[in-house]
């Protein structure tokens, strides 16, 4: 699956997918409802940065996203 640009194309309102923030080096789980960016940072509490679940993120940070992979069959 290739990154899509939010200048191009933005997802489906709710649908979970993968996004890119411009200052990030690792992409995280978010969705776009239709007005705002909303990104899982919960892992990232790990590494001491104080994130949470569905922190809103200005949709100016957010570069690209991309469809979730498909869950695993069986013993894959």
């Amino acid at each position: 699956m290739n990154w899509i640009r939010v200048e191009d194309r933005l997802p489906e309102n709710k649908d979970e997918v993968l996004v890119w923030e411009k200052w990030s080096t690792i992409p995280f789980i978010g969705y776009w409802n239709g007005r705002d960016w909303f990104v899982d940072h919960t892992f990232a509490n790990v590494t001491g940065w104080d994130g949470g679940i569905e922190d809103r993120i200005e949709q100016k940070y957010i570069s690209h996203w991309q469809p979730l992979p498909p869950a695993p069959k069986g013993d894959e």
